[in-house]
């Protein structure tokens, strides 16, 4: 069953009725008094079973709605009216912060994942290149995210960090490339559900045509020019 508003009922409103438009179940009880839907049965009793059951859980709850602290009831109805500013209530916000927390528990920080990346990458036996590049980039990365968890990292966090390094688009791009693989890498291991960087966008690197030096222009280049030295 689904919970119920918790505030103070007067339970003595609920009561079991006749449903006339279905002879499968011809006994309801009607909820939508404490923010909930209709519940239909087979038998009256069964009906009134439900009934005894959900009046214990309303005079429960609304009971505990009362013994509220001032502090909590004045958060409450304060958070209430600034929410509803953008559609929303204490609720969502109790829920979106218990999705927060949970995600946030069933991750690791970027520091403990970049660790375990870096040394799969070993074992994989890549050129020290290929892992020295890796390691420049992430502990620039980790340098802004290290301690933040792998589930609550956005893609818009990232969108907004690739364009604040102000690099060429070649560079952003490969850095790009880097947290892609890893993020890729914490999705299999079940640290992420869904690769954030994959929806992130940046600047296209154009290719451009070799320039080519008008004499006088190459005759002052060669004037500047070092002596070339042959071994």
């Amino acid at each position: 069953m689904p919970g119920y508003a918790c505030v103070p009922i007067k339970t003595a409103a609920l009561e079991v009725k006749d449903y006339k438009h279905s002879t499968k179940t011809p006994f309801m009880i009607d909820l939508r008094s404490v923010g909930q839907g209709r519940l239909f049965f087979e038998t009256r009793t069964a009906a009134n079973q439900e009934l005894v059951r959900i009046k214990i859980k309303l005079k429960k709850e609304g009971q505990e709605a009362l013994n509220l602290s001032d502090r909590v009831r004045i958060a409450a109805l304060e958070g209430e009216r600034k929410l509803s500013e953008f559609g929303k209530d204490v609720r969502w916000a109790i829920d979106f912060a218990l999705d927060y927390l949970q995600k946030k528990q069933a991750s690791i920080s970027f520091y403990k994942l970049v660790a375990e990346y870096l040394e799969m990458q070993s074992r994989l036996n890549r050129s020290e290149i290929h892992q020295k590049d890796l390691r420049i980039r992430y502990a620039r990365f980790c340098a802004d995210f290290g301690e933040t968890a792998t589930r609550v990292l956005t893609t818009k966090q990232i969108q907004d960090w690739l364009l604040d390094l102000e690099l060429a688009p070649a560079t952003v791009r490969n850095y790009r490339t880097r947290l892609s693989s890893l993020c890729n890498y914490a999705v299999k291991k079940h640290y992420m559900d869904s690769n954030p960087v994959e929806d992130v966008e940046i600047e296209a690197v154009i290719d451009k045509p070799p320039g080519i030096l008008a004499p006088d222009e190459l005759t002052r280049l060669l004037n500047v020019a070092g002596p070339i030295c042959y071994r």
